[in-house]
């Protein structure tokens, strides 16, 4: 179309006459074949295009009143396009098949298992995923995580990484708060709405600034390689590796089995910092234990001083068996503390 265009243009400046400028009351009218020639190169092109559509149309019965409008286009369509609808096929008609031909079938999806392909190399081969998301020590430091959350929030270069960095940065912040008003207000005389609108305003500078940079779109491309992903939400669960230990065994293609785990726990006495974890002596506290009935039959209750909870991401990464799994950046993994209820 557009050789044909220029062919026009051609033709229309060579031919086209030219147009003096002309008076009238309301002032000078400008006619010049340079402003004439756009409108027809459009006319032109509409043409043109009208032709083509016409042309891969499609067959029709040659009693239908389109079959000879299809003709008479075929007759004063250019030569170059007469030529690639004669060698494409015409919509909706099939082409042949030889008789003893078997039916093509879809290539099989490749087996990660068998082609040798490993989670680490499913890993690499994804942008999003290629910074370490270290899984241990609980509270764990991201490499470049300021970077990687400006690139987030500010580049429009998402990772898993900088979520999990920004994350992280949104409930220290937070915790740092409550501690402060929690000395501020510690004879239970604070105002409320303070503490609520400081809240406000960590939402809005950490998670608002995260969903506008990504409102209405997918934050990373959909994955294609047949892998499963695993969402876990573990709130002092004990039974949270064996979980884990069960997908992987169950799981067909393990090395294709990527587990993304929010665990809150009490991990010890948390230190004013949000991250610094003391776990020594008995710094948690039970849920609410029934230890026996009053004389009218009531359950008694108590709350008692513990020990830090278990770890299950420790637990299973630490477990021969499966450490590959946590090593190869296949659990993914964001800490919350107990008191951040």
């Amino acid at each position: 179309y557009s050789l044909q265009i220029r062919m026009q243009r051609t033709r229309l400046q060579q031919s086209a006459p030219k147009l003096r400028r002309k008076k009238n009351r309301g002032g000078n009218i400008c006619g010049d074949a340079n402003l004439m020639t756009p409108l027809l190169v459009i006319v032109a092109f509409f043409v043109l295009a009208g032709c083509g559509l016409l042309l891969e149309f499609g067959r029709v019965s040659p009693s239908s009143p389109l079959a000879a409008v299809q003709e008479k286009v075929r007759k004063i369509a250019p030569q170059s396009l007469r030529r690639q609808v004669e060698q494409d096929p015409v919509v909706g008609e099939k082409p042949a098949v030889a008789a003893d031909a078997a039916p093509e079938q879809p290539a099989p999806l490749e087996d990660a298992g068998e082609s040798g392909a490993s989670a680490a190399d499913l890993v690499a081969s994804l942008p999003h995923l290629k910074d370490p998301t270290p899984v241990l020590p609980i509270f764990p430091k991201i490499p470049n995580g300021e970077s990687l959350m400006d690139d987030l929030l500010n580049n429009d270069k998402p990772t898993m990484a900088g979520i999990i960095a920004l994350m992280q940065k949104f409930l220290s912040e937070l915790h740092k708060s409550n501690r402060e008003f929690g000395q501020k207000y510690e004879h239970g005389a604070g105002h409320g709405m303070e503490i609520v609108e400081h809240f406000f305003d960590l939402a809005k500078r950490y998670l608002g600034a995260f969903d506008e940079a990504y409102r209405g779109k997918s934050i990373f491309p959909v994955r294609e390689d047949d892998s499963v992903f695993l969402s876990l939400a573990a709130y002092r669960e004990h039974l949270l590796a064996d979980t884990m230990e069960y997908a992987f065994d169950a799981a067909k293609n393990p090395e294709k089995l990527f587990i993304g785990a929010v665990v809150q726990n009490c991990f010890g006495k948390v230190a004013e910092d949000g991250v610094t974890v003391d776990p020594s002596g008995l710094p948690c506290k039970t849920g609410v234990q029934v230890v026996g009935k009053d004389k009218n039959g009531r359950p008694q209750t108590k709350i008692s001083d513990v020990g830090p909870d278990k770890n299950g991401i420790e637990d299973f990464c630490s477990r021969p068996k499966y450490k590959k799994y946590c090593d190869s950046g296949q659990v993914r993994v964001l800490y919350v503390h107990e008191t951040e209820s």
